[in-house]
């Protein structure tokens, strides 16, 4: 039995914030450049972008701790071993209006 035929379903573009007033770390902003070369069927460099992405993640994690400096999460908060998500979507839409094309 088939639960979803994503095949079929239609494709609904995403109104989201154009990049250059997204936030440093929003994920749309981060994974540009890995989205960009997927819809191209560039594997490869996807990968490629994706590798650069989580090391470049890596090294600053190391340099907050090293430097003991805390992350500043915006939607989660760690409780026990698990991050829970504590800012809903429509609260954010609320703070943050975004810009439709005209």
């Amino acid at each position: 039995e088939t639960f979803v035929d994503t095949k079929t379903m239609p494709i609904f573009k995403k109104i989201v914030r154009p990049p250059q007033i997204q936030d440093e770390f929003e994920s749309r902003k981060l994974w540009r450049n890995v989205t960009y070369h997927l819809k191209e069927r560039n594997v490869d460099q996807a990968t490629e972008e994706k590798h650069r992405l989580e090391q470049r993640q890596r090294d600053e994690t190391k340099e907050r701790n090293e430097k003991g400096i805390n992350w500043e999460t915006k939607c989660f908060q760690e409780l026990g071993e698990h991050w829970v998500y504590y800012k809903p979507l429509v609260k954010r839409l609320k703070q943050t209006p975004l810009l439709r094309p005209t």
